[in-house]
């Protein structure tokens, strides 16, 4: 299988899950990279690509289409999470739904997931390939646009809730809005701020969660805030 097409088919991937969505939950990568040896599994990403012919989204049904193995490896994986479990505290704290991490990516629920950066890696400093590298040179400033586009357009109607460095994504959202932060009673050993809001529209960002920034009170302090405007929307 070329690498180059490998490549362009995971770098045109916008996220995993629902057309439709109305929850976006954005920023981290759960650590994995590109495989070529993995054929089936990479069937699914290029059959989307050469389908659309452009950036696409990918449903977890269309990954275990072509590769019913990827279901039971995808299941072990994301036992070790630390982020599967705040999307669904969230997610289930606002709507009641009650699903669980089998179904996130799902296109049957309301959620995309997704990241900034096309390509994921198994350590945070590691060096993309060069073919991932040049890749990006060509193509991240499109594809950046396109899901900030995507993000801005869903988020007066939808949630929009980024993980990662709040500085950096703040600078991503910079041209189309600004954020204040939200106070809360800021444990001693935590003194930067651990999550903001836009002023005008439904996205937070929030420090990355495997560090412990991130509590269950204060998801549950967001939650509370959001379930009124949830059933507001009519979601």
């Amino acid at each position: 299988m070329d690498d180059s097409l490998i490549t362009d088919a995971w770098g045109h991937l916008i996220g995993y899950g629902s057309e439709t969505a109305k929850f976006f939950f954005w920023g981290l990568d759960e650590k994995g990279n590109i495989d070529p040896s993995d054929v089936n599994r990479n069937k699914a990403y290029i059959k989307k690509y050469n389908e659309i012919g452009g950036y696409y989204i990918l449903s977890i049904e269309e990954i275990y289409k072509e590769c019913p193995d990827c279901e039971q490896i995808d299941d072990l994986n994301s036992r070790s999470s630390t982020i599967y479990p705040i999307y669904l505290q969230i997610y289930n704290g606002i709507t009641q739904a009650g699903i669980n991490k089998k179904n996130l990516g799902s296109k049957k629920v309301p959620i995309l997931l997704g990241n900034f950066a096309p390509f994921g890696k198994q350590q945070t400093n590691q060096a993309n390939s060069e073919v991932e590298a040049n890749w990006i040179k060509k193509n991240d400033r499109v594809r950046r646009e396109r899901i900030v586009k995507l993000l801005m357009e869903n988020s007066i109607e939808g949630f929009v809730f980024c993980f990662g460095d709040i500085d950096k994504n703040k600078d991503i959202f910079k041209k189309y809005c600004d954020f204040e932060d939200l106070n809360f009673n800021i444990p001693s050993n935590q003194k930067s701020t651990l999550y903001c809001k836009a002023r005008e529209h439904n996205i937070f960002l929030f420090k990355h969660p495997s560090r412990g920034w991130v509590t269950t009170d204060q998801i549950n302090e967001i939650i509370s805030g959001l379930v009124i405007k949830y059933y507001e929307l009519g979601i």
